[in-house]
């Protein structure tokens, strides 16, 4: 559900009693390959449906992918589901418009260093991309990339 007052929408979701992955992969390191496998395959789902629509999220990171337990009654199974979350600077097609530079350190492909002096015009779905597979680095073999340090503009 959701409900909106004059200047924003509030979005009600459900409880992911999981947290977010960061979280996880603090408490337990590197995963086991097929739990990766399952989460990159549902991060990048939820993606396709994203960028199918026109929306790039431009902040994918663990922070940003929760985990939900979902209970599937014909098998009576207790499934981890991973949700794409804080979409607060997911924005529609920013090519060729001055919506900014966005992304957290390691996580924001290398060619949108280039931002800041101008160079760059094609920030669009392709950096999603490039975060799910640093993110699926971090699964396999951390430490996690959002530990690097995010270069200063000139």
């Amino acid at each position: 559900g959701y409900f909106h007052d004059p200047k924003q929408v509030f979005i009600v979701l459900e409880k992911c009693a999981r947290g977010h992955l960061y979280s996880e992969l603090c408490k337990q390191g590197a995963l086991p390959q097929p739990r990766a496998a399952s989460y990159l395959a549902q991060i990048a789902r939820a993606l396709r449906y994203c960028h199918a629509r026109g929306v790039v999220h431009r902040d994918l990171k663990p922070e940003n992918v929760f985990i939900a337990h979902v209970h599937h009654p014909e098998t009576k199974n207790l499934h981890l589901h991973v949700k794409i979350g804080d979409m607060g600077l997911a924005t529609r097609d920013v090519r060729g418009t001055d919506k900014g530079f966005a992304g957290t350190g390691g996580y924001i492909a290398p060619g949108l260093y280039r931002w800041w002096d101008g160079t760059v015009d094609d920030y669009n779905e392709k950096c999603d991309v490039w975060s799910i597979g640093m993110i699926f680095c971090d699964l396999l073999m951390p430490p996690l990339f959002c530990c690097l340090p995010l270069p200063v503009p000139p």
